[in-house]
């Protein structure tokens, strides 16, 4: 499986992913691959640097926000943090995969993630 990165497009409600030479040979460009909805507003997504994990920063306005880590190829739900007090605006993987940053208003948070050394 081949990282999709290159080809994600985010909306306020959800995320779809568009395919392209690189992601599904025998797709054509700029066809839908995958679309995950959400209740709350969905602010960021990245792909984990494999192209195997998807982590999706979301947060209604005056609540708190919530970051989930999705398997890009089944879309299960396989992580979920919820201790921010604001809206989780963005989010980012390390290098080798095994943190991931989240902002929310003045405060960042680091997540180890589970499985990893």
């Amino acid at each position: 499986m081949k990282p999709f990165h290159k080809y994600l497009f985010a909306t306020l409600t959800g995320l779809t992913l568009l395919a392209g030479p690189a992601v599904r040979p025998a797709r054509t460009a700029g066809e839908e691959i995958l679309t995950l909805k959400h209740k709350d507003v969905v602010r960021a997504v990245a792909f984990s640097p494999d192209g195997k994990r998807l982590a999706i920063a979301m947060g209604n306005l005056g609540e708190p926000g919530t970051v989930k880590v999705c398997e890009a190829d089944s879309r299960k739900e396989i992580l979920t943090f919820s201790r921010h007090t604001r809206p989780v605006l963005c989010v980012s993987w390390t290098p080798d995969g095994k943190r991931l940053a989240a902002a929310a208003g003045r405060e960042v948070r680091v997540w180890k993630i589970a499985g990893t050394r």
